[in-house]
């Protein structure tokens, strides 16, 4: 699925169809209306057009309902239990204690994501596992810490990790856990509030980041 793919838009659902139902100002209005007048119209056509569209993402086919932060960190929770089973020796790590070791300059910070889901964005000053891989025996003695999207195949990686006898921990709940402490995230260009969920299922980016899939 394309990262241009955000929760905020979908291409592909009638979406200019129903643009088109939005009136527009006609230039005879427009010479008639003033300057101010003319934008207010402007607004409150970007109003309806707002309002149109939410009804519609409410009735898309694998839309959830909104859901409060409450039950999104309780489902967030919920995904990481249900996989946590499949590296049992992994020690987890929460947002707070990895703040304070990143802080400390005492972990290396390692996204096992792909790479379209890291072009969205990353935790500050984490690198790709690939770049991790490429230079394995620099990062030997180093407290290693993973992350995904809630912690599934970062808690993989860092089993083969700790078999390996790297020290390393698994962030829980994963990015998704990391938008509900209201952590920052780097984009291509610089700080961003978008996050890639990684697919609709996953759509628990806290309020106030754009979730994209």
């Amino acid at each position: 699925m394309s990262a241009r793919r955000s929760g905020a838009y979908h291409r592909g659902t009638g979406a200019s169809a129903i643009t088109a139902l939005i009136p527009k100002p006609t230039a005879r209005r427009v010479a008639r209306q003033g300057g101010d007048r003319t934008a207010d119209a402007d607004r409150e056509n970007n109003d309806l057009l707002r309002a149109i569209l939410d009804v519609v993402r409410a009735f898309l086919p694998g839309r959830a309902p909104r859901l409060p932060d409450a039950e999104k960190r309780s489902r967030i929770q919920a995904l990481y239990a249900s996989v946590r089973g499949d590296f049992p020796d992994v020690r987890g790590i929460g947002v707070d204690e990895l703040r304070r070791l990143a802080e400390a300059e005492k972990t290396v910070l390692v996204d096992v994501r792909s790479e379209q889901e890291q072009q969205v964005s990353m935790l500050p000053g984490a690198i790709p596992s690939e770049e991790f891989q490429a230079n394995r025996d620099h990062y030997r003695n180093a407290v290693v810490t993973t992350y995904c999207t809630i912690g599934a195949r970062s808690g993989r990686y860092a089993a083969e990790l700790a078999r390996d006898g790297f020290d390393v921990r698994n962030l829980e709940g994963g990015i998704l856990a990391w938008t509900h402490a209201g952590g920052d995230l780097a984009g291509p260009e610089g700080p961003t509030r978008r996050v890639h969920v990684y697919g609709s299922r996953w759509n628990f980016a806290a309020d106030g980041y754009e979730p994209v899939w």
